[in-house]
């Protein structure tokens, strides 16, 4: 799985399955390379079948990519993670993704400084929004392009603050 190697990690936890049909962790690694695959159907009965609490996590980041955030975030458990994050903003809660964002400490990575640029956006945090927006281009310098046309930013368009880090 981690090698992104989908057919033959597939394969390997097919063999496991045969040995431990009920195994939660094997029904869980089955439920990834299905999704990785884009069998999402597929994908969310095994997680259901295995039952962990990351067989969870994983059914509510299947619910975020369906547009539903509430159910996303009920599978999404106590610890602080982007997904759960991204629910809460998506679903209307830029406070509560903040929160979220902030547990994971300083020392991350751009798309979570991108993220909480955003919901600083929605909080009407304009200038909080550009610090952690230059704080992510910083990290990442792709993510210029991708700021320079995000519809989150719209109204800092003509911002100098904001044409200078997309620039």
């Amino acid at each position: 799985l981690l090698n992104n190697q989908m057919q033959d990690a597939e394969a390997a936890f097919k063999r496991a399955a045969l040995l431990s049909p009920n195994e939660p962790a094997v029904l869980n690694n089955l439920g990834l390379c299905a999704a990785k695959q884009n069998r999402w159907e597929e994908a969310v009965d095994l997680y259901k079948k295995s039952g962990t609490a990351e067989s969870n996590y994983n059914r509510g980041i299947y619910a975020i990519r369906l547009g539903l955030y509430s159910d996303a975030l009920q599978g999404m458990g106590e610890k602080a993670s982007f997904n759960k994050a991204l629910a809460q903003l998506l679903n209307g809660n830029a406070s509560d993704a903040l929160t979220i964002l902030n547990a994971l400490g300083e020392n991350v990575q751009a798309t979570v400084d991108y993220l909480k640029s955003i919901a600083q956006m929605r909080s009407n945090n304009n200038a909080a929004a550009l610090e952690l927006l230059k704080s992510a281009v910083a990290k990442d310098p792709r993510l210029k392009s991708y700021a320079k046309d995000d519809v989150e930013f719209l109204k800092l368009r003509e911002d100098a603050g904001f044409k200078a880090i997309v620039q």
